[in-house]
Order: C-alpha cells, then structure tokens, then sequence
C-alpha cells in the first residue's frame, strides 16, 4: 500500500478499515449513551403535552436498547445502523427547519457518529447527504450567510475525520502487514500460517485442500560454506520460484528457519503431487547458489485434509511425510498417504552434495 495519505485514495476503500473489528461495540455505546440522552427530552414533551413526540422519542430509545440488547448476545442489531444514521440525518433537517438555529448543533455529533459505526464508503455517503440537506435546509429556514459557515464547518469536519481515519487505516494495515509477513522473504509467517490452516480446517467438507511443507536440504552447509548472506539470498531466491510457481489463491508460509508451506485450496491428491513434484525440479533446476553449479534442493511433504480433521493433525502428517522425505534421501517427495511405500516410488533424484 502506498505510504501517502490521500482522501480520496483510502475513503472510499470497503477492504482497508481499522475500525471494523470495533465497530459493533462502538455501536453498542453509542445506542446506550443515545437511549439515556433521550431521556430528559422524553420528559419534557410529557410535561409539555405533546405526548406524540414524547412516543415518538420514546420508540427511538427502546429501539435503541433493542440494538445494544442483539449486540451484546453477538446478534444483528434488531434495526441496521445504516437506516439509523440515516433517520439522524433527517431527523437533524427536520429539527433544523422546525427549530432553527437549536437544530444545527446536532448535525455534528450525528456526522461523527455515523463514520464511527458504519462502513467508510457508507460513512461518507450519509455524511455528505447530511451536509447537503443541512445547508438546504438551513439557506431556506435561515439564511444564506449562516448556510455557508454551516456548510463550510461541517464539509471541514468530514474532511478532517477522513484524513484522521485514513491515519489510522494506514497504521493498522502496517501493523497487519508487520504482524502475519516474513521480514526477510516478504511471504506469511507461521502465525499467519496457524490462522489460515484453522481456517480451511473450518471448510472441511466444503473443499479438499492440501497441505504442502518443504525444507532446503543441507541448508546448514550452505550458510557454514558460503556465509549467512548467501543463505538469505537462497531463501529468497526460492520464494520467488515457489510464488511463481503457487497458483492464484494458494498461500505460501515461512515456518521458519529454512522450512516453508503451501497451503493448496481446492486441490486433490493426485494434483498436489503432481504440483509438489513440479515445485521440486523448479528450484533444482533454477541453480539458486550464485556463480556455484551445485543444485539447492528440497524435501516436501504433502497431506490432504479429511472431514473432521483437526489442524494439529493436518500439521503433524505433512511434518511426517516430510520427515520422511528426509529420512529416504532428501530431494524427494512423499505424501502422507504413502508413507509405508517402497522408497524408489518416491524418491525423484539426489542431490550433489554441498561443499562442507
């Protein structure tokens, strides 16, 4: 993502929002603390006799409640808070037509809340119709003088919350990226590995996937024979066969040290060997030492995942097959499935030994 902050780059996005994990919550406060603030208006219209807006008043704060009520037992709010905003919005034009000048100090707290509780492209829309109604409304039951400091604050307020808010996307998608990318290799970490394997075990029975794990072979021989510089130019170099390799949709993981995976969505058996197979002459053929015609080559491990099957197990059998991988003579690949096959139906070729 680029690291200017633009408005109009950023506003209108609906896959960059830092405040959708809190928006619900939010949502909940905000009904609360709008249901009590109804309150003393409620009393005041009793008191007054106009008993229709004191019902009126009365409705908003038990819908209100109802909102905080579904909230909290992790339902759909009982009236979408798109409609609700929306009612604000209109609610402030009436009262600004009707009561004049008293009406105008709602648009803006009404402004903020609708950025704080739906999405930023829905934001924007009810906020700029508010804007537009304010000012209409406000030019004909006022004046044209106090219509355009009204519109020129309000337009400064959305504005300035958008540039605020565009920050705080900006950092959130930084730390994201901090938090599931491989600094070195620029492909997931593990953690992001975990989430995403416990995500396809939740598909189970929905998809078959596949899960492929591959280590350098000898790898400590060649950070030992060539410096650590070497090695990191390796790993490198390696990630970006496998991502060439990786179809759309498939995700590639750095476990750790020299030890990747490729989750394959979508993908039988037969197919994940075949592709293992494919990803295994890639890199032994792609001569990642520089200037050194010895072959870097790789052990994988595939395992496909099974109904009811949990992610430890899905893990612990490709590690297996991969273990095993190893255990026949590297530069192989063996499946989970097979494990008990005869070594020669597995292994592709050997590798020329790295200079120690």
């Amino acid at each position: 993502m680029s690291n200017r902050i633009s408005m109009f780059t950023l506003s209108w996005r609906s896959d960059s929002d830092a405040l959708a994990e809190y928006r619900p919550r939010i949502g909940a406060l905000i009904s609360s603390l709008g249901s009590v603030l109804l309150l003393p208006f409620i009393a005041v219209h009793v008191v007054q006799g106009r008993l229709g807006l004191a019902a009126m008043f009365s409705a908003a704060a038990f819908i209100l409640l109802l909102n905080v009520w579904a909230i909290n037992k992790r339902q759909r709010p009982f009236i979408p808070f798109g409609p609700v905003v929306s009612g604000l919005a209109v609610a402030v034009c009436t009262s600004v037509w009707v009561q004049g000048h008293n009406g105008l100090f709602w648009a803006y707290p009404v402004l903020f809340i609708g950025f704080f509780i739906l999405p930023r492209r829905w934001a924007n829309i009810t906020g700029f119709g508010l804007l537009i109604g304010v000012s209409l409304v406000t030019w004909q039951s006022i004046g044209l003088a106090l219509a355009t400091r009204v519109s020129t604050t309000l337009f400064l307020n959305f504005v300035m919350i958008n540039l605020v808010l565009n920050v705080l996307d900006h950092l959130h998608d930084t730390l994201v990226r901090q938090a599931i990318l491989d600094p070195l290799t620029g492909v997931y970490n593990r953690r992001h590995f975990q989430k995403q394997l416990d995500a396809a075990v939740g598909r189970q029975g929905s998809s078959e996937d596949a899960l492929l794990i591959f280590d350098i072979d000898h790898f400590k021989r060649i950070n030992d024979a060539y410096g650590h510089d070497i090695g990191d130019h390796v790993l490198r170099e390696l990630v970006h066969i496998a991502l060439s390799f990786a179809r759309p949709g498939d995700d590639l993981f750095r476990l750790g040290g020299e030890e990747f995976a490729i989750l394959l969505y979508d993908t039988p058996p037969e197919t994940a060997l075949e592709l293992a197979h494919s990803l295994r002459s890639r890199i032994e053929a792609a001569r990642l030492l520089p200037n050194q015609g010895i072959a870097v080559t790789v052990s994988v491990g595939i395992a496909s995942s099974r109904s009811e099957m949990r992610a430890e197990a899905w893990f612990k059998e490709a590690d297996l097959a991969l273990y095993e991988a190893k255990h026949r003579g590297r530069n192989c690949v063996v499946t989970y499935e097979n494990l008990n096959a005869p070594a020669a139906s597995t292994v592709v070729s050997q590798p020329e030994r790295i200079a120690s």
